[in-house]
């Protein structure tokens, strides 16, 4: 799993150094991993989210992509045994990144006007072109939908022509990050999740298969109507 991490100016996490192009280590089993301790390396699998798990600050702090291994979760904030370090975000990007953030502007969206300006409050939710009495907090997403737009392609995985492109990110960190497409990205996530979580897609509210492929590129109209005769016969 790709995600964010942030230290201190130094480069330090609850005394904990860490560098670019190194992989750290707990001995720790998955079963015995646990958020919260030292049994973990903390990371998070969105940026937004390091400010409302930790008490670090985008701007203040210095901010990491990395790959976990095995990881456990607790809310918006992840434990793993196995932490790269894959690059520091810093300049521009940084910039940028710290000024967006999902808090404000939401996710999946497609069109114009969907942010606003100078908000402190919690604003109701429109979701599929149609208004709602409910706010973020009150809508759960089925966690695919935090899809990554970069995958990691490890060494022995990479084409011949990646690894005379990506020679130097191969030596390093043994792989590298291949940027997708933003409706390639979507159709993996949904290709690997299963009934459960697209049973959780489809009861959003005012779920709508039309606009979801326009913003996606994914028809779901059959599975949407094989999950709901699935749902209807166990009912019975």
């Amino acid at each position: 799993m790709i995600g964010y991490k942030a230290t201190d100016k130094d480069g330090k996490c609850r005394g904990f150094q860490f560098e670019v192009g190194k992989t750290y280590r707990k001995e720790t089993k998955k079963e015995d991993m646990e958020c919260c301790t030292d049994t973990v390396f903390h990371f998070c699998r969105e940026l937004f989210a390091i400010e409302k798990e930790s008490d670090y600050k985008l701007r203040e702090s210095r901010l990491f992509e990395v790959i976990a291994g095995d990881y456990v979760r607790d809310g918006d904030k992840y434990g793993t045994n196995e932490l790269t370090i894959l690059r520091e975000i810093t300049g521009e990007e940084k910039e940028n990144l710290c000024n967006s953030g999902n808090w404000n502007s939401g996710n999946w969206n497609s069109g114009n006007c969907n942010s606003g300006y100078f908000n402190s409050d919690a604003p109701l939710i429109r979701i599929f072109n149609k208004n709602t009495e409910l706010t973020r907090d009150d809508i759960k997403f089925p966690f695919w939908l935090y899809f990554d737009l970069t995958v990691w392609v490890s060494h022995d995985t990479a084409s011949e022509e990646e690894k005379e492109a990506y020679k130097k990110e191969i030596e390093t960190c043994g792989g590298f990050l291949k940027t997708l497409e933003y409706k390639d990205a979507f159709k993996k996530a949904y290709e690997k999740t299963d009934d459960e979580e697209k049973k959780q897609l489809f009861e959003l509210p005012n779920f709508d298969c039309e606009i979801f492929e326009e913003i996606s590129g994914i028809d779901t109209r059959e599975d949407f109507k094989r999950i709901k005769e699935k749902n209807e016969n166990e009912a019975v």
